[in-house]
């Protein structure tokens, strides 16, 4: 079912040894009883020649007005994918492209094929990455990617937007600035649905090239690009607290970058690997009011599924809670995370809400599901109910929250086009 074009994560396997952490498991026992009700919002490839888009990778963002924006990896004018808006009026939701992407000419100088999460700011801009376009990269088979800033400005009484590229990657020699950034850009705040402050700097990482050819983290501040650290290994989506702590991960570490004089320096928060207890190949992390991590594991961990988990930072002595163990159930109605689950959520009362890519009920098409603060893993919705072609299947990048509570998401595929869909959860 998925498209060939896109493969989204690379990661090498590899087995690392355990860290000596203290360790705890609650096996939350499986609920069917839910009270949420499940819409299909809005189907991708409606219009001619998918111009809206198709295949979404990345998780929505919601404003406070409850508009919601996101990127799709193919589709749009120039076929590699656009930024929407699916913007809320009433009950209703209007469905706009806000900027196909490969649509400036050259070697899709303005970008293509985004696949991370957008960054919103206070005054409606957005801020993204894309995985390929701008400059030709290192290995000279393909184009190096971009960070883009879209921003809305009014011209004789509606809205326009426009896209500036932040940095092109590949820009420096040997591209020591990485290429390829497979995640978007955070900040402090970025976890709990604050919007980005429009100055301070922005965080992201990128999966090839870098100093030491194992990628890069990067940061931009006032417009200026930056390396400001090179992993030993390409990490995936970051996230970062108040005090300018950066949290990332890859295949089988959690890492800790701490800041140090006009650096950062290394802490290994805990060493994932096909024989730990919480399994291995990590999703993108999300940080609670707590300072605590959450994330999943796509392989390992009691059925081979991979877990979600809790992770309490404090250096080498950090611990690892496991909150589910996918698979657990009969049938694998529970479902199975893989690495394109996208960051949880966790709310206000300690429940963690996200998604399982495959596996469930339905024809491997996933679920959208609850751990509850008091133990419980709740199927919010499985995916492909009653049919793939009226829902989707293979939920992506996690989901998000308005202000009433509403839980959003898109799927990678099925719906009305099988081109994926956005959906919503009421409780």
């Amino acid at each position: 079912m998925r498209d060939s074009r896109i493969v989204r994560n690379r990661f090498t396997r590899a087995v690392a040894p355990v860290a000596a952490l203290a360790f705890a498991a609650i096996v939350a026992p499986l609920s069917s009883a839910s009270a949420w009700t499940y819409h299909v919002l809005y189907n991708f490839c409606s219009q001619a020649n998918c111009a809206d888009g198709s295949y979404p990778l990345a998780g929505l963002i919601v404003d406070s007005a409850g508009n919601l924006f996101g990127t799709t990896a193919n589709g749009g004018a120039g076929h590699a994918g656009v930024v929407f808006e699916l913007a809320k009026s009433g009950n209703i939701y209007n469905f706009e492209t806000l900027h196909s992407f490969c649509t400036a000419g050259g070697n899709c100088s303005d970008g293509a094929t985004p696949w991370g999460r957008l960054a919103l700011d206070n005054a409606a801009g957005l801020y993204g990455t894309t995985y390929r376009g701008g400059l030709v990269s290192e290995d000279g088979d393909d184009t190096a990617g971009t960070v883009f800033a879209l921003r809305p400005y009014f011209l004789n009484g509606s809205i326009h937007w426009i896209l500036t590229t932040l940095h092109n990657f590949c820009s420096q020699q040997n591209c020591a600035d990485g290429f390829h950034p497979q995640f978007g850009l955070t900040y402090p705040g970025a976890s709990t649905g604050a919007p980005y402050d429009g100055h301070s700097a922005l965080y992201g990482t990128a999966f090839d090239g870098g100093p030491n050819n194992d990628g890069a983290v990067y940061r931009i501040s006032n417009n200026a690009f930056s390396v400001i650290y090179s992993p030993s290994y390409p990490l995936s989506g970051l996230t970062v607290d108040n005090a300018g702590h950066i949290f990332g991960s890859n295949y089988s570490t959690m890492l800790e970058l701490s800041p140090y004089g006009r650096g950062f320096t290394e802490t290994t928060l805990h060493t994932f690997g096909e024989d730990d207890y919480a399994g291995y190949n990590l999703t993108d992390l999300t940080l609670d009011a707590n300072g605590n991590l959450f994330a999943a594991t796509a392989y390992g961990a009691s059925f081979g599924y991979g877990s979600l988990f809790k992770l309490v930072p404090n250096g080498v002595n950090s611990s690892v809670t496991v909150l589910h163990y996918f698979c657990s159930s009969l049938n694998c109605a529970d479902g199975a995370s893989g690495e394109d689950a996208g960051r949880p959520m966790v709310d206000s009362g300690g429940n963690v809400f996200g998604v399982a890519t495959y596996l469930g009920p339905n024809n491997n098409a996933g679920v959208a599901f609850e751990r509850t603060a008091g133990g419980y893993y709740i199927v919010l919705h499985a995916f492909c109910s009653p049919s793939c072609s009226e829902d989707g299947y293979w939920p992506q990048g996690g989901m998000v929250a308005d202000s009433s509570g509403n839980r959003f998401g898109v799927t990678y595929g099925g719906g009305a086009h099988g081109t994926g869909i956005i959906y919503e959860l009421s409780p």
